[in-house]
């Protein structure tokens, strides 16, 4: 059973912070969907298991985005 995350990227601007998100967590295979307002940062992943969360935000951080869970 898949799981809604709702977050918010507080310095997401543009469709290219959008790409640069979607491209840092493109390897990890229990997304099974992503997406998120370019206008407010708030986005929604489906997750087919929540098992690596912690990694899925570290590699957004990485690319420097913060994510704040809602």
């Amino acid at each position: 059973m898949s799981k809604s995350l709702i977050f918010r990227i507080p310095n997401i601007h543009c469709s290219s912070c959008v790409r640069l998100v979607e491209q840092s967590v493109s390897s990890f295979k229990n997304i099974e969907d992503l997406t998120i307002d370019e206008k407010t940062g708030i986005g929604e992943m489906m997750l087919e298991n929540d098992s690596n969360l912690r990694e899925i935000i570290k590699a957004i951080d990485e690319a420097g985005y913060a994510v704040e869970l809602l």
